[in-house]
């Protein structure tokens, strides 16, 4: 590891000619990479997570989920729900 570093220190000006080459094609290839303002990116699945302390998993089944579930159901294009209720925690995942 020394040796390189010595190697490099003695050959500055190669070493500093490749570090401006290399940011020189490095800006060269940003600028002209094609880049999209607002690219369509399909996510399929949506993670719903509701955090309510000291609620039990019937309760967050009850009075959570099920008011949630009823407004959900009605997203086009949804082809699945699935929800987890634990002791203070809910979450429904939306598959589209």
């Amino acid at each position: 590891m020394n040796a390189l570093i010595n190697a490099a220190l003695s050959r500055i000006r190669t070493v500093v000619l490749l570090f401006s080459l290399a940011m020189i094609v490095g800006t060269i290839s940003f600028i002209t990479i094609p880049k999209e303002s607002f690219p369509d990116v399909q996510i399929p699945n949506v993670y719903v997570s509701i955090n309510h302390e000291g609620i039990s998993p019937e309760d967050a089944d009850r009075l959570l989920y099920q008011p949630m579930y009823k407004e959900l159901k009605s997203l086009d294009g949804l082809k699945e729900i699935v929800s987890t209720a634990t002791e203070g925690h809910l979450s429904i995942q939306l598959e589209f």
